[in-house]
This record gives C-alpha cells, structure tokens and sequence, in this order.
C-alpha cells in the first residue's frame, strides 16, 4: 500500500512537472484574457499605449493636418524625440540641457 502511494504521489510530480507552462511578463499571472486585450487595443486608452504621432497628436490636445503633421497647442510641430549621449552634445546643447534640469530642481524644491 505505502508503494503505490510513492509511486502515485511520484507520478502526480512528473505530470506537473511535464505540463506546458507559459512564460508570461510579471503582472500577467491571473489575468491572461482581460490584461493582454487592453494592452494591446486599437484604440489606446491612455497617451502611454500610443504607437505612433498621430495617437500622441489628439492626447497633446493637437491639431492633425491631412498630411500627417500634427501642430501642438503652442505652435510647435510634434516629431520624434532626438536621443543624444551626454557625451556627444555641443557646448550650447549641454548648457542647454543643465538649464533645463536646473528649472526643473527649482520648481520640485518650491513646492
């Protein structure tokens, strides 16, 4: 009696062990139908599930033009942000860049 239990409780383990398990991000555990459909709608609910500068347009509250310009509310143009290394930045661009986050200090510390 005490082997077949073994044997059992063995057979019991290599089947779970056996059985396909899906990787999934974290956060995804218990939520597989409803967390994958909203991350990946067409229609984004938030400006952080924008693919594109169209999609970032009408959250930016902009104006789009029919050939796919998008005008922001002060009269810029919305485009792709430029990644640039510290390191490779022109004297103007770096003082540019530390004037920005000097502002930036000034008003987190004011509040």
């Amino acid at each position: 009696m005490q082997h077949h239990q073994i044997f059992t409780s063995i057979d019991s383990a290599n089947a779970e062990a056996n059985r396909k398990k899906v990787a999934l991000p974290p956060g995804f555990e218990g939520k597989l139908g409803k967390a994958i459909a909203a991350e990946f709608a067409p229609i984004a609910s938030s400006i952080y599930q924008c693919m594109d500068l169209q999609c970032l347009c009408t959250y930016l509250r902009g104006l789009a033009a029919p050939n796919g310009q998008c005008t922001l509310p002060n009269g810029q143009t919305l485009r792709k942000a430029i990644r640039k290394e510290y390191r490779m930045m022109s004297d103007d661009e770096r003082q540019r860049y530390h004037a920005a986050v000097q502002a930036l200090k000034q008003v987190h510390f004011s509040q």
